[in-house]
């Protein structure tokens, strides 16, 4: 509850006058590699988490960089997680180290296997994944040995999902 959603965003001739100053290309170019980028984070974020990032329902905060500048959105920012609303709390502090926790296990075991869901609580890591039935004790020990690397795991629970071989 004390983490401030922002999102920044900025017109799009400024965008491209960016890129052309940074990659020094010509202004069509970088519109292209623009638009290439801003989708591919789009569906990044829509494979990995299920949310449309141009949802502005999402954030606490959307502010457009033109009339404001960067140093007022810093302002801005800095004015608004000063606010009593987004002061940490012990229950906020402990729900952030079991995402972190979450994330950091999932980062390790997502080679292993891409299927991989993980949440945490208190040092117990739940892991939900498809494992083919043939290769489940190998792949369960492996993935036991990967999650127990990270630091502050304390047991990791795994949960096998059905593995659909084929659709009709």
């Amino acid at each position: 509850t004390h983490v401030l959603k922002v999102r920044i965003i900025a017109d799009i001739e400024d965008r491209i006058q960016v890129e052309m100053e940074r990659e020094k290309q010509s202004p069509q170019e970088a519109l292209r590699i623009i638009k290439g980028d801003d989708e591919q984070r789009r569906k990044w974020s829509m494979q990995l988490y299920g949310i449309d990032t141009h949802d502005s329902s999402l954030y606490d905060l959307v502010i457009h960089i033109g009339r404001i500048t960067v140093d007022d959105a810093a302002d801005i920012i800095c004015h608004t997680i000063g606010k009593e609303s987004f002061k940490a709390t012990p229950q906020s502090r402990k729900a952030m180290d079991n995402l972190s926790l979450a994330a950091e296990v999932k980062a390790v075991l997502i080679e292993t296997n891409p299927t991989v869901e993980t949440t945490a609580a208190d040092g117990k890591v739940f892991v939900r994944a498809k494992i083919n039935e043939f290769q489940q004790l190998e792949v369960i020990e492996e993935m036991k040995k990967r999650a127990g690397t990270v630091k502050g795991v304390q047991e990791v629970e795994i949960k096998v999902l059905p593995v659909t071989l084929y659709s009709d």
